[in-house]
């Protein structure tokens, strides 16, 4: 705390991002950083201001309210290193056969698969930042890097030419007023070859995916009610691991009107119903089809039980 407002400083490897409602109080604590770590001769790069470049993120203040993330040159240099079979424009990151794997389809050689995995992680390194529209595609693209073939280089195809047509979409984040921590959680049953489900879920504080997760689900379910209840709890460490790091935010803060308004209700949103019964009632609407579920995944109804969070 510094003239009464918290000092926030993020920390990964040797790049800081330190924000505070005082310049000078941020132009102190890098005066206090070059004077530990910088030289005369070569003094700690910083930029101020509304614009920041940020590992490979340019991060935009300059809108009242919200905050824009782009990755432009970055996605650029992706593009523009991509073979001639790879030219045109595709209108989604993949067609409806995403999960299906032609077992017939001619494995990759040693070059090409190695071109694969290198532009999946490039992929994913950009999904987890700007792009979260990516993030299905990029997930079965993930799963597929060990034994890559033809149909997978196919799809991967298809996610570069529809990220060479919609380049320039930024990532907008914005708050709505409430204050409402809202998660949307849903899964597709049986989608991969080993029958395990995809769970998706996404955070949003009124405008744009604040967090955003698209995986394979670790275990095999028998039901997509099942697959529900194992998709919510895969979010569970990021749902709580959010409220605390907002609690921790707004703790300082001595007005009431303020708190109130600020991470003071989580919902997550659900749309099988048979998963809310389970989620909210835990063993007592559990039968004989939904005994074996391991007790953890009843994790969420604890939660729900102590009001830290709800879902409908």
């Amino acid at each position: 705390m510094i003239d009464g407002n918290q000092i926030t400083i993020q920390f990964h490897v040797d790049d800081l991002k330190i924000s505070h409602m005082k310049q000078s109080v941020i132009d102190d604590v890098l005066k206090d950083l070059n004077d530990a770590f910088g030289t005369n001769k070569k003094p700690l790069a910083a930029t101020t201001g509304d614009v920041h470049d940020y590992l490979g993120l340019t991060i935009d203040y300059s809108e009242k309210g919200k905050v824009k993330f782009t990755m432009y040159d970055y996605l650029e240099d992706i593009v523009e290193g991509m073979p001639d079979d790879m030219k045109g424009t595709a209108p989604t990151p993949a067609s409806d056969n995403l999960f299906d794997i032609d077992e017939e389809s001619p494995a990759l050689n040693e070059k090409e698969a190695d071109f694969f995995h290198r532009t999946t992680a490039r992929l994913l390194f950009a999904a987890k930042r700007a792009r979260p529209d990516l993030q299905v595609a990029v997930a079965y693209l993930c799963t597929r890097v060990k034994s890559p073939n033809q149909s997978d280089y196919r799809k991967l195809t298809r996610v570069i030419k529809y990220l060479r047509s919609t380049m320039f979409i930024p990532l907008v984040l914005g708050w709505d007023g409430t204050g409402q921590l809202t998660w949307s959680v849903d899964a597709s049953f049986a989608v991969h070859k080993d029958m395990r489900s995809h769970t998706g879920a996404v955070l949003s504080l009124g405008q744009g995916a604040l967090v955003s997760m698209s995986l394979k689900q670790k275990i095999n379910t028998k039901s997509s009610t099942e697959a529900e209840l194992v998709g919510v709890d895969d979010a569970m460490n990021f749902v709580e691991w959010i409220q605390l790091f907002v609690e921790q935010q707004i703790k300082s803060i001595n007005d009431d009107s303020v708190l109130k308004k600020i991470g003071n209700d989580t919902v997550i949103q659900q749309d099988n119903t048979s998963t809310i019964q389970l989620e909210n009632n835990g063993k007592q609407s559990s039968t004989k089809r939904t005994r074996h579920i391991n007790i953890r995944y009843f994790y969420v109804t604890s939660k729900i039980k102590e009001g830290s969070m709800r879902v409908i």
